[in-house]
């Protein structure tokens, strides 16, 4: 279980630095922009042409419905920030970013700990079952091998195992829900260019 429950922190983990790291892009478009500046979401031409429909036109509850009022919810932001000026701008996504950090953090510190000691609990496990093996062979194969070739199975190989259970293990998890998270991201922001990395990244 607790593998389980680093995996799922491992996904809050790549959630939560992926919107940090868009989170931070108006900060950075607002320093040192002027006061005629505003910060606003981009509106691609879907979305202005589902904002030209009317309030009393029926969206059937399809995706449609779904593109219809997110556009709409882009919009309402839009509008909220316009009444803010820069520096209020920059107070607002800062706000945002610290908590989002903490709980990153949180849950990142989640992730170490039971990844690890899923692996130390197996470490063990697997040392237990080593040493009961070794109870049961005959005194025949204890004059046949070295004493530091035991040894070296019990500590040496089992240490390495361990280490492939606990930090790469983490590391792997890790990896793999941010390459998905930021994949969606760049999926979201120009699918031209998510199909382009698949051609470039094999070469590279």
């Amino acid at each position: 279980y607790r593998l389980t429950i680093g995996v799922f922190l491992s996904i809050f983990v790549s959630i939560f630095n992926g919107v940090s790291l868009t989170s931070l892009i108006p900060i950075f478009d607002s320093l040192g922009s002027s006061e005629n500046y505003k910060f606003q979401l981009a509106l691609t031409k879907a979305d202005q042409e589902f904002l030209k429909k009317q309030e009393s036109e029926v969206v059937p509850y399809t995706l449609e419905w779904g593109k219809f009022y997110f556009a709409r919810t882009k919009s309402y932001i839009n509008q909220e920030l316009a009444k803010r000026t820069p520096d209020e701008l920059v107070y607002l996504f800062c706000l945002i970013i610290i908590p989002i950090y903490l709980l990153k953090m949180i849950c990142l510190a989640g992730t170490i700990y039971f990844v690890n000691s899923a692996g130390l609990l197996s470490v063990r496990d697997l040392r237990m079952a080593l040493y009961l093996k070794l109870q049961d062979l005959p005194l025949n194969d204890f004059l046949r091998e070295k004493t530091g070739i035991l040894m070296s199975r019990i500590i040496n190989d089992v240490d390495t195992v361990g280490k492939v259970v606990s930090n790469d293990l983490k590391d792997a998890i890790n990896d793999f829900f941010s390459i998905l998270i930021h994949l969606a991201i760049l999926l979201i922001l120009s699918w031209e260019l998510f199909f382009l990395i698949f051609i470039v990244i094999p070469f590279i």
